[in-house]
């Protein structure tokens, strides 16, 4: 084979396959077990405010380093990191627009490099909206605002890109 071909392989993604052959899907699928588990992570919902409130505070403390200290790459990852982190939990408990805003963050630091001069900016406004998403408890897709909202950071992320 040319080593200069790509060569498309399709993974494995049968879920009798992921969670066992001996197992049987009409006993996991039913709907008292769907709903039990749905409840379980319902149940998790307040947890989840906590520990994003745990990972927005670790955020500003590291923006706040970089506004006063200048722009690291550690900086940027621990912002990153915990905008992944929130970007993980988030959808799990109905919040989507913070996943997408946490996604656009995360992606953004992680691309931003050379350091720019906007960096802290795009950041910080990023930040805002995921304290508003969680403080205001917006919940799914935020409706038209959370359209605006994401359409507004697309704009800011393009006017201020990050490489």
């Amino acid at each position: 084979m040319d080593k200069d071909v790509a060569r498309i392989v399709r993974p494995e993604n049968k879920l009798k396959k992921k969670i066992g052959s001996d197992v049987n899907l009409r006993e996991i699928l039913q709907p008292d077990v769907i709903q039990n588990a749905q409840q379980v992570i319902m149940d998790k919902k307040a947890e989840f405010l906590d520990w994003a409130s745990e990972d927005l505070a670790i955020m500003e403390e590291a923006y706040y380093k970089l506004k006063t200290s200048g722009v690291t790459p550690p900086l940027l990852e621990i912002i990153s990191r915990h905008a992944e982190t929130l970007r993980d939990r988030s959808g799990t408990f109905g919040y989507h627009l913070g996943s997408d805003i946490a996604k656009s963050l995360a992606r953004y630091c992680a691309l931003s490099a050379p350091i720019n001069q906007h960096l802290a900016i795009v950041i910080r406004t990023h930040m805002d909206g995921l304290q508003t998403v969680f403080k205001d408890h917006v919940t799914e897709s935020g409706g038209l605002i959370g359209m605006e909202l994401l359409q507004g950071l697309k704009k800011l992320v393009e006017k201020y890109p990050p490489a």
